[in-house]
């Protein structure tokens, strides 16, 4: 039995359907995707010293009312990777109350 509707219906529903995709991936699926990428920068001239030091980027962590999984998750690559430095940049909070 084929299940007729209106363009309206239609659009509403396809719209209702995209917008619970967009925010399931955004709450559910995004805060755990920790992504690590590595680049060797030449520098010419860098002191001997510095050869292989080791810089993390960690972006847009969003903290809210604590450390979750996903910031779990992203501490246990940080102490995997054991990075030299640790470049906290984007994002931080999600309220000033979780500072």
């Amino acid at each position: 039995m084929p299940i007729s509707l209106s363009r309206r219906q239609f659009l509403g529903l396809t719209t209702g359907v995209i917008g619970a995709a967009v925010v399931g991936d955004g709450f559910l699926i995004e805060p755990r995707a920790v992504q690590v990428t590595r680049h060797d920068i030449a520098i010419p001239g860098l002191a001997p010293a510095l050869d292989g030091f080791r810089i993390a980027c960690v972006t847009d962590v969003h903290i809210s009312h604590g450390v979750r999984r996903g910031g779990r998750a992203m501490l246990e690559l940080l102490a995997r990777e054991r990075p030299h430095l640790v470049a906290l940049v984007g994002d931080i909070c999600n309220h000033r109350a979780d500072l």
